[in-house]
């Protein structure tokens, strides 16, 4: 009657506001409401959303806000600018930063902002091939890298043991390359999917591949990962859940 704002803890209709579930990450937060109709919901969303943000997210967003003037300074086009930092958001830079190499990461973003129209690297834009295990088909037993990965990845390749439900998690506009073997079909040799691995790579994009359960157990994964690396790609491994224990948990029991 006073006027004074009022929350009733699951009480929705007595009260004039309702409380998010708070994800932080200084200076970044994201805020959670069920509009007071399930608390025990939102703090739920709120747990995966925390275990899915790095935690050097907040130093992220303030080593750009660093780099804000000097960057519309030097490209004054909003719609190049947006360009530029999507960029370095999906490189190095952000990675450098995310992994704690800030020093790393600022003499990159030096050359980028000095040279806002320049590829990464001297000779072109940096590749990398990032070789996933996607375990037994479950999308809850992706691991949170692989998560981030197939977020960023330009360039999928995978095969016919990556199961559907796993390639809804990838990004929209990501090019897809099927190289497994079904029925009624012939799959690319090894050989054919060493050389288009590096061949994407070597293009200057970001490429995932996906194999079931984990690629360095019975899988090829070996393989592609030293090819890449005698061909002198970038190159690494996220391994999964290996499926064959993962599908058959009593195979475990003695």
């Amino acid at each position: 009657a006073a006027g004074v704002p009022v929350n009733v803890v699951d009480r929705p209709g007595l009260s004039s506001f309702v409380v998010p579930a708070i994800v932080e990450r200084d200076p970044v937060v994201i805020g959670i409401s069920s509009g007071g109709t399930s608390p025990v919901l939102a703090r739920r969303l709120r747990a995966r959303i925390e275990a899915l943000l790095p935690a050097r997210l907040g130093h992220l967003a303030r080593f750009a806000e660093s780099f804000r003037a000097s960057v519309r300074a030097v490209i004054p086009d909003p719609v190049q600018r947006h360009r530029f930092w999507s960029r370095v958001f999906d490189g190095a830079v952000a990675a450098d930063v995310l992994a704690g190499r800030e020093a790393a990461a600022r003499e990159r973003m030096l050359g980028l902002v000095n040279r806002p129209g320049a590829p990464e690297g001297p000779e072109g834009p940096e590749g990398v091939v990032h070789i996933v295990g996607t375990g037994p088909g479950d999308p809850d037993l992706l691991t949170l890298k692989a998560l981030r990965l197939m977020e960023r990845a330009e360039v999928v390749v995978y095969d016919r043991l990556v199961a559907p439900e796993i390639l809804n998690y990838l990004r929209r506009d990501a090019e897809r390359i099927t190289v497994g073997e079904a029925q009624g079909t012939q799959a690319g040799t090894q050989d054919q999917i060493n050389a288009l691995l590096c061949a994407q790579a070597r293009a200057g994009r970001r490429v995932l591949r996906l194999t079931g359960g984990d690629p360095l157990v019975f899988g090829r994964g070996g393989e592609e990962l030293a090819y890449l690396r005698r061909h002198g790609v970038r190159v690494e491994v996220v391994p999964g859940v290996t499926a064959a224990p993962a599908e058959r948990p009593h195979a475990l029991a003695v």
